[in-house]
């Protein structure tokens, strides 16, 4: 739930981008947005805890980003924001806006609706034994969009860009999600996750989301603790907004940022 996104360094041209979308899904919650401890963010900043609504004409939105290190990326000229075909086999992933980096950003026009094949339902998401509740069955989302900057030739990935902040191990990221009618979650679904190293934890998914269609802020707070070496690790799903955090932009293969 992406929604994030981790890119593998895999990346090196267009082509490649289609095979974004196995490594999303495979790494769901692990969108890989967020920030390098040695950061420094200053107080002047543009924040980017709070984008605009849509419109309510259904004309989408526009969305205008700066860009705290951008510097960094003098050779990114194109984003794209990619939206990801969750849940089904043979994934695809497609380019739903597109803008210039300059001066110190770039601005998205996120379109009014996406393309129902790029929806998925919640309970895909949250699977057949999840307490959480949903009131609108029939509502379906897209969680899963990630945003690439590209070089001059507009052929090769070269760095990627999320919204988010860190203060100590506590995460705070803010995604976006696009819902085709108005639905809400409420509660808890806890899961055990595994990885090839033979570790094991606790993960916990607790939503309290009032979700307008359309385009919508999603605002996560992720926590890790650790009683008697069995890790817990917590994400928080709401609709309130956390200040101070940043855009920032970093490399297709950093998956230092966050553990997500």
């Amino acid at each position: 739930m992406k929604n994030q996104i981790e890119i593998a360094s895999e990346v090196n041209n267009s082509s490649n981008a289609g095979k974004l979308a196995s490594v999303v899904r495979e790494n769901k919650r692990r969108i890989a947005m967020f920030v390098v401890a040695a950061m420094i963010v200053s107080a002047a900043a543009v924040s980017c805890s709070k984008d605009p609504k849509n419109n309510g004409d259904g004309s989408g939105d526009k969305i205008t980003v700066t860009v705290e290190n951008a510097s960094d990326y003098g050779d990114v000229k194109t984003v794209k924001l990619y939206v990801v075909q969750n849940y089904v086999d043979d994934s695809k992933d497609a380019v739903i806006a597109s803008g210039d980096f300059k001066n110190d950003g770039f601005t998205l026009n996120r379109p009014a609706t996406i393309a129902s094949k790029y929806l998925s339902s919640f309970s895909a998401m949250l699977g057949e034994y999840s307490t959480v509740t949903v009131s609108n069955k029939n509502a379906k989302f897209a969680d899963n969009l990630y945003i690439l900057g590209y070089n001059s030739s507009d052929n090769m990935p070269i760095a990627q860009f999320g919204c988010f902040k860190k203060e100590g191990n506590i995460q705070y990221v803010k995604v976006w999600w696009y819902v085709d009618s108005d639905v809400t979650l409420s509660g808890a679904a806890e899961y055990i996750r595994g990885n090839q190293y033979n570790e094991s934890w606790i993960t916990i998914y607790d939503y309290s989301l009032s979700l307008i269609e359309g385009w919508n802020d999603i605002y996560v707070t992720r926590t890790e603790t650790t009683v008697l070496d069995e890790k817990t690790v917590k994400y928080e799903f709401k609709n309130s907004q956390i200040s101070g955090l940043k855009w920032f932009g970093y490399g297709l293969d950093d998956f230092s940022v966050v553990d997500w």
